[in-house]
């Protein structure tokens, strides 16, 4: 990576000074959006999401947010300059301080133009720390990402690659950084909001991927972990980790043939989106 845009200007990276934003103790806000295909499909869902945290907490928005075309454009010439032409994240940092709103944009590339999906099956637990529903915190990725690494330096087992979240009221939440999807038979499952689940943009294309293989949509609010293992197949998805299969808990495992259809499917609605 080449360039990075700094408060709108497109500018090479070693050339970038960034020390001054750190002198008054910044608030940091984080996130990412997925591009491929030529475009970044949910680039319009991110900047409200982006819009709505800076609202909570009273900061100010930059006035190119409020300009999506031209925000747009700068992005796609980043990318360009960069020669990112396949898929990738675009990372947002804001750091806010005060009466001033900075932020910085950069990328990085993945080798495949497609949405990504893992070959390989992850072996998860259920994590010990709980979410709580009510938090208005939980549309935050900095919030998320926390709540998701506490989870691995309590669990400390090498070979558990992921988990399930359980919400105050010991119901399945989400899996941290993604939401999680349940198949049983010609159903799919996934918690519903009122759990406390991240609200990823992604999850309406997983659901709007699954009418159109013929799969009845249940979004309950009440999963307990023992009907966990009696599932036929689960998968996280999310715009930053991708399409993961889950390949066991505990000694269950589980098969996943529904994910990779949901995962082709998907692939044509984010192309649309952009064409």
């Amino acid at each position: 990576m080449e360039y990075v845009i700094i408060n709108g200007e497109i500018v090479k990276k070693d050339e970038a000074i960034l020390t001054s934003f750190f002198w008054n103790d910044p608030l940091f806000i984080t996130e990412k959006v997925w591009f491929g295909f030529g475009g970044i499909p949910l680039f319009d869902e991110k900047l409200d999401k982006l819009s709505k945290q800076l609202q909570i907490i009273g900061a100010i928005t930059p006035p190119l947010f409020l300009n999506q075309r031209e925000f747009f454009r700068r992005i796609k010439r980043m990318l360009n300059k960069n020669r990112f032409y396949r898929s990738g994240l675009i990372h947002f940092q804001l750091l806010i301080a005060g009466t001033e709103t900075n932020f910085v944009l950069y990328a990085t590339p993945f080798e495949q133009s497609e949405f990504r999906y893992h070959d390989s099956g992850i072996l998860i637990r259920f994590a010990e720390n709980h979410k709580f529903s009510k938090s208005s915190m939980l549309f935050a990725d900095n919030f998320t990402r926390i709540f998701d690494q506490v989870a691995f330096a309590m669990i400390k087992e090498p070979a558990v690659q992921g988990f399930i979240f359980l919400n105050e009221k010991g119901l399945v939440c989400d899996a941290g950084l993604s939401n999680v999807f349940f198949v049983k038979k010609n159903t799919l499952l996934t918690p519903s909001l009122a759990t406390g689940c991240i609200p990823d943009h992604l999850r309406k294309l997983i659901i709007e991927a699954a009418v159109n293989l013929h799969l009845q949509i249940i979004e309950p609010e009440e999963i307990i972990p023992e009907t966990v293992s009696k599932m036929d197949e689960i998968f996280f998805a999310g715009e930053v980790t991708g399409i993961q299969w889950v390949l066991g808990i505990d000694t269950k495992r589980f098969v996943h043939p529904v994910s990779a259809q949901i995962h082709n499917e998907m692939n044509k609605i984010l192309f649309n989106k952009v064409h």
